[in-house]
């Protein structure tokens, strides 16, 4: 049957256009200071989004003004640009006491960077309040802005009639083009918000001129073209993307014209021009090899069955040998091992897809590589290869499309553990005369493997005719076993029906029971009360030994389900004790070693994974085994067994397996537990020191880590003062820094590892006495970190990092007495959300209340 595989896995691609209302910057321009380059750099580190860089330079510059009337000027020039880099820069404590500033304070365009620093703080109505009689003053050179900023507050407050009012004042206004077309692309917005997509329809088309791509509405553009694909009009769809993914106009962002284009594909498929469409996404990935949008055209390439043509397949394969472009290069492997197993050629799909994660181990589709792996090894009846690579992935992702489709395939790979039907179907030709009951149930039988819904019908058509036979119900047992090995939806119908009509008078009753208890077991929620009914039927059956076997290991999966360790301990133990000879005693030893595990009793793990590896060294889970009895003796008080753990991680280690580097990494985290520190260095050092390649991308920085830890460790140790001026610890805090400025700087680190390793780098220029310096570490992750997607979406140890980075720079300035600045980042990592959300609020309300801080009066 053709592979279902879960599209959910690959994480098709749905490009959305995001509407902002942008404030507009770099509009103060000084006869005096225009010749002044750091005046000039000033500007430019605005533009280049740098205004902690541009807070520097003009504050040195007001420090060094002239006075008299000209300077004057100036100044007011330089403080309110220098009060737009602050709320840029997220400093809205120093921004609110720049725009109180003399010189400024009576300024509209203070009082609009006041709105802007409110705005970026949450506080949407107070900033709502400010920008509205900023919109009417007719000299205003942000009247505009302010008005265009105050239609998208009223948008967030839920005021969208005041906010398409606004749009209708801005419109009346004479405003340029520019704010013209942003203020109809906000109320475009405004009616998709509210359903009215004719009228969003309407909006977007006012004011277009000439073509779409125009500074500042590209946006707007794609907004329009998704319009038109999602109402049915895939040629005028086709048109914009066009205009967007290939037009001449400079001004429209890169990134915009790659969504285009692989937006572009989609309609081109719904306008019938799918030949177009993968000729142009091939097009897109052979010239823009580092695009962001990579893997969605790769995705949507896919998802047009090109890579049956030998064209496309010849391009996947010269991608597939580019190391110039490694992030195009690992999407080629992969897509071109899925091309091989469509094609049939398990064999090489298997090599290729074991390759790709090996290679790319931290790869976004690692997971359906894995997955893919084991569902060939389920097809060809390699059970244990699959059931290792099963619990390989089941220990490493979170992803519930992952772990779904996990439950069904362990589902199935336990049916395929029972009687599987051997003989092949012999078709009797269709002649018009009735079939021997034998020879219409193997052609019915035939015709489920083969997929031939039409045949299947009518050979059970035709038993149904002789019930006396018990064919009939011996089928709709096979359906079943055969949907719950390949539709898990579909097996349930079949298999109750058989086990409520039969009850206990069919000798295969007890298959079905079983059966319908392991795809109970496997949904999710597991329906676990109903598996033990399911099993408790059966037990009542005088069984064949193969199934009673078969009812003993589902036994024990009831109770993993459950989540009982006692009594997951005492089945297992149980089922080793009777069958002796099983070749499932590496799955119930593994599943058995994990329950003392996971219930503290380390010394009993210790045991169970030994006796493990002793009993099965060729299986696939004896080097896990290894590697956990390991684990589970460097987690006990004694100090024999973490000697032990030292000598196992030092045999895998050597041996070169998979988990050899993992070994070593342990052995120096043993080492740092154990306070032998130059031990622990030596290790990641030697780590470290491995050809390129040979560490995982996350490995490697987790050595990184803990290597600068290891030398945080040392300088704390130190009992002298560690500043740098001293020379007692300043020598391993930098060696600590340069490991975590490394990680810092990796182009393949996430966010979780460099948050990680600036809170860390952050520390040390505490010890050393560079607060100011510390600050600015904490504060780049503060700034850099903030939530801008739901945070279900974002990895936990990512925000735990974010979060850490706040409360250290809440702590350095409390101890500082900067009590506005440590409230102004409590309440942002309280308006990130998430668990820790509360702890924020209370921090920010505790030192409001304790230092009398309050909201600065409006004027």
């Amino acid at each position: 049957m053709k592979h279902a595989f879960p599209a959910s896995v690959w994480r098709p691609f749905a490009g959305a256009a995001t509407l902002l209302a942008a404030t507009s910057a770099f509009l103060l321009h000084a006869e005096g200071l225009d010749e002044n380059p750091d005046y000039r750099a000033a500007l430019a580190a605005l533009k280049d989004e740098l205004p902690a860089v541009a807070v520097s330079k003009l504050g040195a510059l007001l420090a060094s003004a002239d006075t008299g009337e000209t300077a004057a000027k100036d100044r007011v020039r330089l403080e309110l640009l220098l009060t737009e880099a602050l709320v840029r820069a997220g400093d809205f404590q120093k921004a609110a006491a720049a725009a109180a500033s003399p010189a400024i304070a009576t300024e509209p365009a203070a009082r609009f960077w006041k709105a802007m620093a409110a705005a970026r703080s949450g506080r949407y109505a107070e900033a709502e309040r400010l920008l509205e009689p900023l919109g009417r003053l007719e000299r205003f050179p942000l009247r505009n802005e302010a008005a265009l900023n105050r239609a998208s507050l009223l948008r967030a407050l839920g005021e969208a009639e005041a906010a398409l009012a606004e749009i209708a004042v801005i419109n009346d206004s004479g405003a340029e083009m520019d704010i013209r077309s942003r203020a109809n692309l906000l109320a475009a917005a405004i009616e998709i918000d509210r359903g009215n997509l004719d009228a969003a329809r309407d909006w977007l088309r006012i004011d277009r001129v000439g073509s779409p791509i125009q500074q500042g509405m590209v946006e707007r553009s794609l907004l329009e073209a998704r319009l038109m694909l999602k109402q049915g009009d895939a040629d005028a769809a086709v048109a914009l993307f066009e205009d967007l993914a290939f037009g001449d106009d400079d001004a429209t962002p890169p990134i915009v014209r790659h969504r285009a284009r692989v937006d572009l594909a989609e309609a081109l498929a719904e306008a019938g021009r799918r030949e177009e469409a993968i000729d142009m996404l091939a097009g897109f990935i052979e010239r823009a090899p580092s695009s962001p949008l990579m893997e969605a055209a790769f995705i949507r390439l896919d998802s047009l069955d090109a890579l049956r043509r030998p064209a496309v397949r010849a391009e996947v394969e010269k991608w597939r040998a580019d190391r110039g472009h490694v992030g195009r290069q690992a999407l080629a492997r992969f897509f071109g091992a899925v091309s091989l197993r469509r094609s049939g050629d398990r064999s090489a799909a298997l090599a290729e897809f074991e390759a790709f994660t090996t290679d790319f181990p931290n790869h976004s589709l690692v997971p359906a590589a894995a997955l893919e792996q084991a569902e060939l090894f389920v097809q060809t009846l390699e059970l244990d290869r699959a059931e290792a690579i099963v619990a390989q992935i089941r220990g490493q992702s979170r992803s519930p499309a992952v772990l779904n489709y996990l439950d069904g395939l362990e589902a199935r790979m336990r049916f395929a553990r029972g009687e599987l039907v051997a003989a092949a179907a012999k078709f009797v030709e269709a002649t018009g005369r009735p079939h021997e009951s034998t020879d219409a149930f193997n052609a019915a039988l035939g015709s489920l493997h083969a997929g031939d819904a039409e045949n299947l019908a009518r050979f059970a058509t035709e038993l149904e005719r002789a019930p006396e036979t018990g064919l009939g119900a011996e089928l709709t047992l096979e359906r079943g076993l055969y949907f719950a090995a390949h539709d898990e939806a579909k097996a349930f119908q079949p298999l109750e029906q058989f086990v409520q009509a039969m009850g206990g008078q069919h000798p295969r009753a007890a298959e079905g029971e079983l059966t319908l208890a392991e795809l109970f077991l496997s949904q999710v929620p597991p329906q676990t009360a109903a598996a033990r009914e399911m099993l408790d039927s059966a037990r009542a059956r005088e069984l064949p030994l193969p199934d009673l076997e078969r009812l003993d290991y589902t036994a024990i999966w009831t109770e993993v389900t459950a989540g009982d360790i006692a009594a997951l301990i005492e089945r297992a133990g149980r089922f080793l004790d009777e069958w002796p000879q099983s070749a499932r005693r590496p799955s119930v030893l593994m599943v058995l070693g994990e329950a003392h595990f996971r219930g503290g009793d380390y010394p009993g793990a210790i045991l169970v994974f030994q006796r493990l590896a002793a009993e099965s060294p060729g299986s696939p889970f004896a080097e896990p085994a290894r590697f956990f009895a390991g684990k589970a003796a460097s987690l006990t008080q004694s100090p024999e067994n973490r000697a032990l753990a030292l000598e196992i991680w030092e045999e895998i280690a050597r041996s070169g397996g998979a988990l050899a580097s993992a070994a070593r990494h342990e052995q120096g985290l043993l080492k740092l537990a154990r306070d032998d520190l130059d031990g622990a260095i030596e290790t990641f050092d030697a780590l470290l020191a491995m050809p390129a390649g040979a560490l995982a991308v996350d490995r490697r920085l987790a050595v990184l880590c803990d290597l600068g830890q290891a030398w945080f460790m040392k300088a704390s140790a130190s009992p002298a003062t560690p500043h740098a001026e001293t020379g007692d610890a300043s020598e391993p805090l930098r060696s600590a820094i340069a490991a975590f400025e490394t990680v810092e700087k990796d182009p393949e680190a996430s966010r979780a590892w460099r948050f990680q390793a600036a809170v860390r780098h952050g520390k040390c220029l505490e010890l050393l006495g560079e607060k100011a310096s510390a600050l600015e570490v904490y504060y780049d992750v503060v700034r850099s970190g903030r939530p801008t997607a739901p945070l279900a979406s974002i990895p936990v140890a990512e925000f735990d990092w974010y979060f850490r980075a706040g409360i250290a720079a809440v702590e350095l300035l409390r101890s500082q007495e900067n009590w506005r600045g440590a409230v102004r980042i409590a309440e942002q990592l309280a308006r990130a959300g998430g668990s820790r959300a509360a702890e924020a609020a209370r921090i920010a309300e505790n030192l409001r209340l304790r230092h009398f801080l309050w909201d600065e009066p409006e004027g």
